[in-house]
């Protein structure tokens, strides 16, 4: 991630109400940096918005939604000078006892999620030729642990499609 402080510099955090998304966007705030929080929950980004942080409701499974969120920061900035691929969650029980359906959900969110946002912003960083994007991901992209197969299933696709 750049070096310098300055809100010039504008990052966009998935999955910014909890966890490491909220304390990363906090953060980035703190130090100046211009910090698009997207979460589906606004409401728990309350407090990222009193640092100066813009709140925006993001759920990285809806294409439109994604599409005007990085709209929205390309018409009031330069652009998503860093991508933080953040927003994710895990289903930790039997593969038998997961509907597909469920399964599905796990992949659109931790990893097509993922995928959807990089896609969005890689043109505007190549034109700039600036740019960069983090992904969060899991030691267990890189081992196994009981009851976690699907959770971990997307962890491996993410290592993969990062590398």
């Amino acid at each position: 991630m750049p070096t310098d402080t300055s809100t010039d510099r504008t990052v966009l955090v998935t999955g910014a109400s909890s966890g490491i998304g909220k304390a990363t966007a906090r953060a980035l705030a703190e130090r100046g940096y211009a910090v698009y929080a997207g979460a589906r929950r606004v409401d728990r980004m309350r407090d990222l918005e009193e640092l100066g942080a813009h709140a925006v409701e993001l759920d990285v499974t809806d294409d439109a939604m994604c599409a005007s969120v990085v709209e929205r920061i390309n018409s009031e900035s330069r652009g998503v000078d860093v991508l933080i691929n953040n927003a994710g969650y895990g289903i930790f029980k039997p593969v038998e006892e997961t509907t597909l359906e469920e399964a599905r959900r796990q992949f659109e969110v931790n990893f097509f999620g993922v995928a959807r946002l990089t896609k969005l912003v890689l043109t505007g960083m190549r034109e700039r030729r600036d740019g960069s994007i983090v992904t969060v991901t899991s030691i267990g992209g890189k081992i196994f642990t009981p009851l976690a197969s699907w959770y971990q299933g997307t962890k491996h696709a993410l290592e993969g499609w990062c590398d």
